[in-house]
């Protein structure tokens, strides 16, 4: 296997065969899988103008950034929206797999992305997961790479697409504290020890609230349309 990484045309092969791997898995599976509720919910809220979106997600869960690029991109049907979901994951795969400072490492981390379970589902879903996933994939490189403000960059973007992305910040502290012997003797310091885990018990008890204010309520008010089949978000 080292012999084969040791040599263009076998890295080539390695990575022609871990594309076909995680295009063919998540392609057969947009063919089959049927549209779930979230999907059409997603379908209902880009229908609106970027002032509904904003305020449609005053009542449910999720930041705005996912629904405004498939608003902009004028994307109109489940499909074309697992469509983009694709692209971003693909995207995610080409970074990891043009990550020359990680090594022949960067081989073995898309393979495991190809045949993930979870990536493969998410890959294709009409939901902000996969465009999350790329901005922070792309932080996490630009942590390795010692570029922290484009990985600050690209966390922001990922919160905005998701709220989970938010959890990736503390990375950019750790690699700042560890590139900076400034910023590293601060971790010394009681008070600013203290103002740390202070934020951090704001940013945990922020995402419990919005963990259980959007999926919470949203599971509860979707039993509840259902029920009555009042059809709010159908189409």
């Amino acid at each position: 296997m080292n012999d084969l990484l040791e040599s263009r045309r076998g890295q080539a092969a390695i990575v022609a065969a871990i594309v076909f791997v995680f295009l063919a898995l998540r392609i057969a599976l947009l063919r089959v899988r049927e549209p779930f509720f979230d999907e059409l919910f997603t379908l209902w809220i880009v229908s609106k103008p970027f002032a509904g979106i904003l305020e449609a997600l005053r009542h449910d869960s999720g930041p705005p950034l996912f629904y405004f690029v498939v608003h902009a991109l004028a994307l109109r049907s489940v499909d074309a929206i697992r469509v983009l979901s694709l692209i971003a994951s693909t995207v995610t795969l080409a970074l990891i797999v043009s990550a020359r400072p990680l090594g022949n490492v960067r081989f073995l981390a898309a393979a495991l992305l190809a045949v993930y379970p979870p990536a493969v589902l998410f890959a294709i879903d009409a939901r902000a997961y996969a465009l999350c996933a790329m901005f922070a994939a792309a932080g996490l490189l630009a942590v390795w790479s010692d570029r922290p403000f484009v990985a600050a960059a690209m966390f922001v973007a990922a919160a905005y697409s998701h709220y989970y992305g938010a959890l990736f910040f503390p990375l950019v502290l750790g690699c700042a504290s560890f590139f900076s012997a400034e910023i590293h003797q601060q971790f010394f310091d009681p008070r600013a020890r203290a103002i740390f885990l202070r934020h951090l018990f704001v940013l945990s008890a922020s995402l419990g609230v919005c963990v259980w204010g959007g999926h919470g309520n949203w599971a509860l008010r979707r039993q509840l349309f259902e029920a009555r089949n009042i059809g709010r978000y159908r189409l």
